[in-house]
């Protein structure tokens, strides 16, 4: 017998790229009392893992989405096989966790489903052609989400980061991943009202 849908939860999935702000956002969740769910391979994982969180009587309230490999790539050097891999990775794994989390949360109203991306989506990066074509569609199913599920309690939010997504100085990376990780939450607290779809983030390094 299903338990009663009554605990709120979190829900991550997110490649090496994102795991240091995942790291963080997930340690703000526990501090304010939400169950952290992990998953690491949306195509394998998704529907099990939220079959699990509904076994387990939990409501995700927070779902986040980050996928990808950051590589270097120029569009003339990128084969069918880099295309195809960014593409799976970003985009296509952002719509099975969207989907699934849209299941989730339509039944209670509401709740909030961040995909992080990465400002090549819409800025040209030197040598980042795959990588931005697949951030590119990843923003386009979040928006499409956003627009017709923000009407029914949903807030769908895509925000990107700036900069290297892995940088070289830890002691940076890491207060990088919890600057990041507190921008999230503030997204996942906001009022309908002034509901945020699109955010770019910086770092201070960024030029």
């Amino acid at each position: 017998m299903t338990p009663s849908i009554n605990r709120p939860c979190a829900v991550l999935f997110c490649t090496p790229d994102h795991q240091a702000i995942a790291t963080a956002l997930a340690k703000l969740c526990e501090r304010h009392g939400l169950k952290v769910y992990v998953g690491s391979d949306p195509e394998t994982q998704a529907q099990m893992l939220f079959h699990q969180i509904k076994q387990d009587g939990a409501q995700p309230v927070l779902v986040v989405h980050g996928g990808g490999k950051w590589r270097k790539q120029s569009a003339m050097s990128s084969t069918v096989d880099d295309i195809g891999k960014q593409w799976r990775s970003i985009c296509f794994a952002g719509s099975q966790v969207g989907q699934e989390a849209i299941k989730a949360m339509s039944p209670a109203g509401h709740g909030t489903l961040l995909f992080l991306g990465h400002v090549s989506a819409t800025q040209h990066q030197s040598g980042a052609a795959a990588y931005g074509a697949a951030s590119a569609g990843l923003r386009s199913f979040a928006q499409s989400m956003a627009r017709e599920f923000g009407p029914k309690g949903i807030h769908v939010v895509h925000a990107m980061r700036g900069g290297d997504v892995s940088p070289s100085d830890h002691t940076q990376a890491q207060a990088e991943a919890v600057a990041m990780a507190n921008v999230l939450w503030m997204l996942h607290q906001q009022h309908r009202s002034t509901w945020t779809h699109e955010i770019d983030m910086q770092p201070e390094t960024t030029t």
